[in-house]
């Protein structure tokens, strides 16, 4: 019973950990990105995208207008797409942080 205790409050307290970094990261984005936004530098956005997509932990990061349109992502499939999906459209309206969940496939192992 101890060691299902233990495996919880681990579980937990690593979730605590990502979340702080995903939200630290969210920060430092917005707060260095917003003179690009505003001067629609989009090149450098993608940059900034592109520096942060090379961190093993980030599975997608992606910067979008108001409107929902991705002016910058590290997946290129997603650039320039309108984003119009029930979570999307919530953090648009929303104030606050959205957190979403995911979990990302890695390759098989090979040993």
């Amino acid at each position: 019973m101890l060691s299902i205790s233990l495996y919880i409050y681990q579980k937990k307290m690593l979730f605590n950990q990502a979340k702080e970094k995903a939200f630290s990261l969210t920060r430092t984005l917005a707060y260095v990105s917003l003179t690009d936004i505003l001067k629609d530098e989009y090149i450098t956005l993608q940059s900034y995208i592109d520096s942060m997509g090379e961190n093993d932990d980030i599975f997608s990061i992606s910067i979008l207008d108001t409107l929902g349109k991705v002016i910058a992502a590290n997946d290129v499939g997603l650039r320039g797409t309108k984003l119009d999906d029930i979570l999307t459209r919530k953090a648009l309206l929303s104030k606050k942080y959205v957190l979403q969940n995911a979990i990302k496939f890695g390759k098989p192992n090979q040993g």
